[in-house]
């Protein structure tokens, strides 16, 4: 169900209170490597991050297939019109400026699945706390 106890669903599935609909989270390791071998140029994507994006999107097809099942047995109901879905992986700051390209250019091409590494979460959780605190 949807708390995926007995299940595989996914690392974390959150539920927008205000709309009900879900956010599928695919969590990796920190240290996890976001390139692979220089190719022609440019970098590869490292098989993690390529298996993590492929992971996410047959999570998101398995649970749109299977939600009314999944709805039916959940203590609570919730929504996956076109669920978005997030992989947080790595760590952007240990990558030189032509692989932070690489990588920017594979990530903003990846349409259904937001890629976030663990540097850019906290400084966003950061800048946050900072704006909270400014107007408090």
């Amino acid at each position: 169900n949807v708390d995926n106890k007995g299940g595989s669903i996914t690392d974390i599935l959150l539920k927008n209170k205000l709309t009900d609909h879900v956010l599928i989270v695919e969590v990796k390791t920190p240290e996890t490597d976001l390139l692979g071998t220089a190719y022609r140029g440019t970098h590869s994507i490292s098989t993690e991050l390529s298996g993590g994006v492929n992971q996410l999107l047959q999570q998101k097809d398995k649970l749109q297939k299977e939600f009314y099942t999944i709805n039916a047995q959940s203590d609570e109901s919730f929504g996956v019109i076109n669920p978005r879905c997030m992989l947080i992986i790595g760590n952007v700051s240990k990558l030189k400026k032509g692989e932070k390209d690489s990588f920017e250019l594979f990530r903003r091409n990846s349409k259904d699945i937001e890629i976030i590494t663990y540097d850019e979460l906290f400084a966003k959780a950061q800048i946050l706390k900072d704006l909270l605190s400014k107007t408090s």
